[in-house]
């Protein structure tokens, strides 16, 4: 099943490698998303790891807001970031912001991996970034093509619409259902 995913975007000879949500270097990733993503509606976190630890790490980044302008215009996938007032630009994406942290504190990122909890594929320019760092593979939670859906996101955004003022705690992981809103059925 997962070789006929048809992604938005994905270079030749590159694929993506699935691992369990409860995989200690995937736990990092989405405690990035939970911790620090801008974005409440596709919260979004990475962790670039080499050699057994931990060298780089990121989440979707800018203020945090709780709507979607990208939904609101009726986007396709990976398009309209100029509506989006976390993700304008690609380098705020999860994955971009944690090779640019690894690079920042020095870190030598050829061979090293990313972990990304949030999303089922990346963008061509997050693509990009991670070639030109040398990073060698790059992981996703199992079965990330059916839980990090716009579908499920919708849910989450209406869900969040109810809430007179969202927090970011209004959001939760349920194992093997994705992205709920507290008391969401």
């Amino acid at each position: 099943m997962i070789n006929s995913i048809n992604y938005p975007f994905l270079p030749p000879n590159r694929t993506f490698t699935f691992v369990a949500l409860n995989d200690p270097w995937m736990r990092a990733a989405k405690d990035q998303a939970d911790q620090n993503s801008a974005c409440a509606f596709w919260p979004t976190g990475a962790v670039m790891v080499k050699d057994d630890k931990i060298i780089g790490a990121g989440a979707n980044s800018g203020d945090l807001h709780f709507h979607c302008g990208r939904m609101e215009h009726h986007c396709p996938t990976g398009t309209g970031y100029e509506h989006c007032q976390a993700l304008r630009n690609s380098l705020c994406h999860a994955e971009a912001a944690c090779v640019n942290n690894a690079l920042t504190n020095n870190h030598e990122t050829t061979d090293a991996d990313i972990y990304l909890f949030g999303h089922w594929w990346c963008c061509q320019s997050c693509w990009d970034i991670m070639i030109k760092a040398g990073v060698r593979n790059v992981y996703l939670p199992e079965n990330a093509y059916l839980f990090f859906t716009r579908d499920k996101r919708l849910e989450v955004l209406e869900a969040l619409k109810r809430n007179a003022e969202p927090t970011r705690e209004d959001i939760q992981w349920e194992e093997g259902q994705g992205a709920k809103v507290k008391g969401q059925k």
